[in-house]
């Protein structure tokens, strides 16, 4: 028989009765159980310990001692710590000893506490205190300097030092507060129980002027801050164009400016330069339009820019301070003239005649006249040598064969922007008109030769600038022809080849030869007999 008592059976003498039966036949001894009231004490290696608030923990060693009369673990238990401290066994369940850790956060609040440690067994427990102390932290913050200058665009930097530091656990954290818009500062590093680097950078927008910044640092519920007067002095500068005036034709290539940054003071980097005041046609172009020093500039006219003075506004611009500088822009008026080498001319019906157009005392042309013509008769076209010129262009006009005859005024137009000029020039294309001529007006051959005798040509051409097309009719079956060549100039012949072939009808024929320019005509009858 085996007996097992639990840690909270209570201590005593007890009584068993033990029982054997056997069917009806039973038996019993009385057996004296008697369970011992279990005891033990607890200590502490350490009646006291201090913790830093958020420091490193430390520990502390308890022991059970005079454990008596029981078997298995004591559960160990702490009470008593304040909001922030912490206290964990290594073990809850002890034999012997078990190590305890205390640990602070930053915030807890500083004291001495009694720190209650219980160990418990069944209904038996035994105590033992520790006194706890959280000390109160301090510190002070102090600069390096007292006041700073920060100019507009750049940095400067303060060294934030902790001193007279006692019972900082770990880093103070660093902030700053009363900073003027467009300063910005960082901490390097953000925590520290030594020294840190403010750094303070002030934006090219930032507003001129002296303003309180206050360096805080905190540790838990401790605060310390020390102030630090930052000063932006104003920017100022001066916006200096190498020319005051200048003169740019219309059309014409870019005359360059020089722009200066004269008399920096007060900022790091570059002026933002703008240009304002000009008139449509009229460009402006910055080499360095975000300039330290200084920029080009360069004015460009159209063609169809409005002529005057203008006077152009350059503009410096840094963060709030801005520096303007007029610059007179002068667009003198262009004028020209067209003079063509003929103001009459005759022109052929399918021919070609040509006339020098001048652009004659030209003045403030920045670049080159557009030449055009209108007015042409149908049949009549024309081109230039140069469509644009500040000189002479040859221009070509030719007639068709086709072209009507009579007298029409053509007009030569130059433009340079809104500066229109014409010229005209009477053109004459005189009515076409020729007879036809054979050299034979009879012809004979047989059956199987042919005759080259005859010669084809035009009789008083007039008006004709082109070249005669020669056709036959009339031929008989089995008879052909043939010219050479079957063009011919005004003052130019044809050869007449007639053959015959075997199968020819012999007989008299009148044969019709048409001689055609354009739309003009003429015919010579000639005689053929075939044998």
């Amino acid at each position: 028989m085996t007996l097992t008592a639990a840690a909270t059976v209570p201590a005593g003498t007890y009584a068993l009765t033990v029982k054997g039966a056997f069917g009806s036949v039973s038996s019993s001894t009385t057996i004296q159980v008697i369970i011992p009231k279990p005891s033990f004490s607890l200590t502490a290696a350490q009646s006291s310990v201090t913790v830093l608030d958020g420091g490193a923990k430390v520990t502390d060693t308890i022991t059970i001692t005079n454990a008596a009369n029981y078997t298995g673990a004591v559960a160990l238990s702490a009470a008593g710590m304040p909001t922030g401290v912490t206290a964990q066994f290594s073990t809850t369940s002890a034999t012997t000893s078990s190590t305890l850790t205390f640990g602070a956060t930053a915030t807890a609040t500083p004291g001495t506490y009694p720190i209650l440690v219980k160990g418990s067994y069944g209904t038996v427990s035994s105590t033992v205190t520790v006194t706890l102390t959280v000390p109160v932290p301090s510190f002070t913050v102090a600069t390096s300097v007292n006041s700073l200058t920060v100019l507009a665009g750049s940095a400067g930097s303060v060294t934030v030092n902790v001193v007279k530091a006692a019972n900082l656990g770990s880093n103070v954290a660093l902030s700053v507060a009363g900073l003027p818009t467009g300063v910005s500062a960082t901490f390097s590093p953000t925590t520290t129980i030594t020294t840190s680097l403010m750094k303070l950078t002030a934006a090219t927008t930032v507003k001129p002027g002296a303003h309180s910044a206050t360096v805080k640092g905190v540790f838990g519920s401790v605060t310390s801050e020390a102030s630090v007067q930052i000063t932006v002095p104003t920017p100022s500068f001066a916006v200096v164009p190498a020319q005051n005036s200048a003169t740019v034709l219309a059309g014409g290539p870019g005359v360059g400016d020089a722009i200066a940054i004269a008399n920096p003071a007060n900022f790091v980097g570059a002026v933002k330069l703008t240009l304002s005041g000009l008139p449509t046609g009229l460009t402006g172009t910055l080499g360095t339009p975000n300039a330290i020093t200084a920029s080009s500039l360069t004015f460009t006219a159209a063609a169809t820019v409005t002529p005057g003075t203008y006077p152009i506004a350059v503009t410096g611009t840094f963060g709030v301070v801005t520096n303007t500088a007029i610059i007179s822009l002068t667009i003198p008026v262009p004028s020209f003239f067209l003079a063509p080498s003929a103001s009459a001319l005759t022109l052929l019906e399918g021919s070609s005649a040509q006339i020098t157009v001048a652009v004659n005392k030209p003045s403030n042309l920045g670049s080159n006249v557009a030449l055009s013509v209108s007015g042409l008769p149908t049949g009549v076209t024309a081109t230039f040598s140069s469509y644009s010129t500040l000189t002479t262009s040859v221009m070509t006009m030719v007639a068709a064969a086709t072209a009507p005859a009579g007298t029409y005024t053509v007009t030569v137009k130059g433009t340079f922007g809104s500066i229109v000029n014409t010229a005209s020039v009477q053109i004459t294309i005189p009515a076409a008109s020729f007879g036809m001529a054979a050299s034979q007006a009879a012809i004979s051959l047989t059956k199987g030769s042919a005759n080259s005798a005859t010669m084809i040509s035009a009789t008083n051409p007039t008006g004709i600038g082109g070249k005669i097309s020669l056709t036959i009719t009339g031929l008989p079956t089995g008879m052909s022809a043939s010219f050479s060549p079957s063009t011919i100039a005004p003052s130019g012949s044809s050869t007449l080849t007639l053959a015959a072939s075997q199968t020819a009808v012999a007989g008299t024929y009148k044969v019709l030869i048409k001689g055609t320019f354009g739309a003009v005509s003429s015919i010579a009858e000639i005689q053929v007999t075939c044998r």
